[in-house]
Parts: structure tokens; sequence; C-alpha cells
């Protein structure tokens, strides 16, 4: 005897009693026709064999997540406490629902959930399984990434380029988001493409400068990093003479230089306030003239670095330096 139930043909015989059975394997649930041949006849029975849905127990799992991936998780048991190899389940969170097959009694799911916060989803059965829904929480956090700065040196005239490299735990580059450099109470906003932000400025003022960039982004977060631009006057050389040059001072000069008459050399005088000096370094006025007698501009205040003896000792007198411009 031959027989059949629309997924798959069986044979056997029959007992004493002339009832032939059959055992099934695992088949989805619904309703199959079954068919029995004897010899070369078939016959349809007209019954229906029905294959109800597996009753499972669904846990849903407690679980933590990050803005850049987290995952749903669920425990399936059958009511002897058997894991569940087969079928599958729904998740739903955020208005959004999921599939995910059961397998070895865990049913998982990788999303992305934008906004740090906890958030309630629920676990259904669906293929192949029946039961009652399970609801958990999922703690969702921004994702670490870390913000590294580096000390830079310039001068008053010449830019400093503010730099931070921004990477996620694993090494990788971040595209996205935006640095806030703050430094000498200003701030700059700046993007971050490549796993890096920059930013170009100018500080007109010798002394050391501390910056702070702080990363932000609606998906990671960092800790701030801080570092120092050490920023120097303007240094000149000129045979003996060695001067250091304030941002100011380098621009007069600079434009004496291009305004003055070609044909006009210049004299330069020193005077001075006091023929004392502090760390080497003596305060001075210096004027610039043509040999006409055309005073062309000053500086108040310029640093040079090696002590200039004063005739008689006297701060006052003048200091006749040369008959050509030494910047």
């Amino acid at each position: 005897m031959e027989g059949s139930a629309d997924f798959a043909p069986f044979w056997g015989t029959t007992n004493s009693k002339g009832i032939f059975k059959f055992k099934l394997g695992e088949i989805h649930p619904g309703n199959y026709k079954i068919h029995v041949s004897i010899g070369d006849t078939d016959f349809y029975m007209g019954k229906t064999l029905k294959i109800a849905k597996y009753d499972v127990k669904i846990s849903a799992m407690n679980c933590k997540g990050t803005t850049v991936s987290s995952i749903l998780k669920a425990v399936v048991k059958d009511k002897n406490g058997k894991r569940v190899n087969f079928g599958s389940v729904k998740f739903k969170i955020n208005g959004k629902t999921y599939s995910a097959n059961v397998i070895n009694g865990i049913a998982k799911k990788k999303i992305k959930l934008v906004d740090a916060k906890t958030y309630t989803y629920k676990v259904y059965p669906y293929s192949q399984l029946t039961g009652k829904t399970s609801s958990s929480k999922i703690v969702v956090k921004q994702s670490i990434v870390k913000v590294t700065t580096k000390n830079a040196k310039t001068n008053v005239i010449k830019p400093v380029i503010l730099k931070a490299i921004v990477k996620k735990s694993n090494g990788k580059s971040i595209d996205e988001g935006y640095v806030k450099f703050k430094i000498n109470g200003k701030t700059f906003k700046v993007n971050v493409k490549n796993g890096v932000a920059k930013k170009k400025i100018t500080l007109s003022k010798a002394k050391t400068y501390y910056y702070t960039a702080k990363y932000v982004s609606k998906y990671y977060k960092s800790e701030p990093s801080t570092s120092k631009v050490v920023v120097n006057n303007v240094i000149v050389k000129k045979g003996k003479y060695v001067f250091a040059l304030t941002a100011s001072q380098y621009k007069k000069i600079k434009y004496i230089k291009n305004h003055r008459h070609p044909d006009h050399p210049l004299d330069l005088y020193f005077k001075t306030k006091t023929n004392q000096y502090y760390n080497n370094q003596l305060p001075i006025y210096v004027f610039f003239y043509s040999y006409y007698g055309r005073l062309y501009g000053e500086l108040t205040n310029l640093v040079r670095y090696q002590y200039i003896a004063m005739p008689n000792n006297n701060p006052q007198d003048w200091i006749y330096i040369s008959g050509k411009m030494v910047f």
C-alpha cells in the first residue's frame, strides 16, 4: 500500500486489523489532502490532514546596543523547555517589524536605532509557531569614538592648522559629524571628512595657547582632546642684529619697505628708555629715516636679543646703526 499527503509519499502494509499506520516527520503547519494507492488504483480519501502550529514559549531578552548597531534577541522553547530549532518570529520596535529565523532556540535580528534612549520591543511567533507575545527593553547608547589632537608651533604671522583625528574603537575613520575647536575665546565648527577635521587660523600675539577639540555627532560620543599652540614673535636676523618682531611690527616694516622711494636708502636709529635688560632682552625704539631726513615710520618696544651699550651710559642717547636698512 502506498499513500501520500500532498508533501511526500510513504509506503507500508496494514496490520492484522487492516489498519495502515504511518509516522510523519517534521512538516509545516497547514491542511493537506490524503491519497491512498492499492496496487495501481489511486483513492482520494476525501480527508484532510491538519497540522497545527507548534506551541512555544518566547522570552524576549534585555539587550544593549549603540546608535551604530543593535541586536534584538529572544529565546524560543517548547512546552517541555526544549529549545526549538525551526520556525520564525517577528520583532516589533519603534514602529517597524522585523522577522528572524529560530536557530537552536535563539532568534536575533541586527537593526539600527539612531536615537540614544531605552526602547521597548515585542516578539511574537510567526512561521510554524504559536504562543504568547513577549516584550523586553533595549538600552541604546551613543557609540564611543576617540579624538586625537597634537601640539603645534608657529609665529605671529604664519597661520597654524588645528587638526583633530576622529576614529572608531576598531581604528576605522569617521566620516560624519563635526568638531568644535575652541581657542583664544573663539569657537570654530569644522565637518569631519575621512576621520579628519582641520581649521587654519592666525594667532597674532606671541604666547602659548591651549585649544580643545570636541567631536559632535548624533551617533557617536567622545571625550574632548586638548593640545597647545606655541606662538612666537617673528625672529629676524641680519648680521649681528637679531630681533623678535610682533605681528604689527612685522607688518609695519613690510609696509615701510614697500612704500619707500627706491632711490632713498634708509637709516636705522635705536633709542631706549633704559639700559637695563631682562632675560637678555632690551626694549628699544626704532626709527626709519631716509638720507633726506624723511621719517618713514617707527617701531616701539621692539625686542632685541643682544645687549646694546648706550653712550655715556645714558639710555636717552641715540645709537646710529647703519645707513642701510637691516630688515
